[in-house]
């Protein structure tokens, strides 16, 4: 039962991290502005653009490859559980969500739906893995 219940935390957590970088992949995802003194533009990129990066906003690009990181753990965890997982999973997981709370907040971006779907499901990926780490620790003891 406990194995099971696992497994559900973790295809949750799982499903929620491919959702949320999907969202990353999508064209309108960030927003920058140009200016030529008269007239301003707004330019549409994904997370993994290279023009974000090329005006030193790394946030977008750093926040998805932690959730990628996430992925990654999250997939070896369903086939080969070991102990110290809860912990790998936590750290990037952390760090995806402050590296996207930071960039909704204090960005010089203009805040997208998609953005603000994608820290949506950073927040509820952190409560969940939180929650199953809680749970299961307890358990244990």
């Amino acid at each position: 039962m406990e194995r099971r219940n696992k497994i559900i935390f973790i295809s949750i957590s799982l499903t929620l991290s491919i959702a949320a970088f999907v969202l990353a992949f999508l064209p309108n995802a960030l927003t920058m502005s140009f200016s030529n003194g008269k007239e301003r533009f707004i330019h549409y990129y994904s997370f993994f653009h290279i023009m974000p990066i090329g005006y030193a906003m790394w946030l977008p690009l750093l926040s998805s490859l932690a959730i990628f990181a996430c992925i990654v753990i999250l997939i070896i965890r369903i086939f080969k559980p070991f102990k110290m997982i809860g912990t790998c999973i936590i750290l990037p997981l952390i760090s995806a969500f402050l590296l996207g709370l930071h960039m909704v907040l204090f960005s010089s971006f203009t805040i997208t739906i998609p953005m603000i779907f994608i820290e949506v499901l950073y927040s509820l990926i952190f409560l969940i893995s939180l929650i199953n780490s809680l749970t299961f620790q307890k358990i244990k003891n």
